[in-house]
């Protein structure tokens, strides 16, 4: 990203990550690569310390838990792989949609947790599947 920036390239306003859980973390000989505890929380940690020196936002997908399937809404207690993430993460939204709500072009994006903000509160918007947008 700095050789990018170097370049004379604009600074993103965002960062994709696709995806969190299967990335390594910079020195994995430093970590338990056994323990996904230790592996994924090494490497959200990385990701925000990356976010924080470039003051850019960094999104990324998590998978939900098996139970979560059956769930109205998913929480952050639903993540699978390991909960170590959960603690370093700062926001975490998750998008929930019935068979209904899916041929009205609605979802439920939940705010599961939010650092230093009030968090546990559900937005409804709307689905453009044609143009894959998500609009209040």
């Amino acid at each position: 990203i700095n050789d990018y920036l170097l370049l004379g390239a604009p600074k993103p306003d965002v960062i994709i990550l696709d995806y969190l859980t299967i990335m390594m973390p910079n020195n994995p000989e430093n970590v338990d690569m056994k323990r996904d505890y230790a592996k994924l929380k090494q490497i959200a940690e990385e990701v925000r310390a990356l976010a924080m020196d470039l003051d850019i936002p960094i999104i990324t997908a998590l998978q939900s838990n098996r139970n979560a399937a059956s769930k109205e809404k998913i929480s952050k207690e639903d993540i699978a792989d390991s909960y170590a993430v959960m603690h370093v993460l700062d926001c975490v939204l998750t998008l929930n949609q019935s068979e209904a709500e899916k041929q009205m072009g609605k979802m439920r994006l939940y705010a599961s947790k939010v650092r230093d903000f009030d968090d546990q509160y559900t937005v409804m918007t709307d689905v453009d599947y044609k143009n894959l947008r998500i609009s209040e």
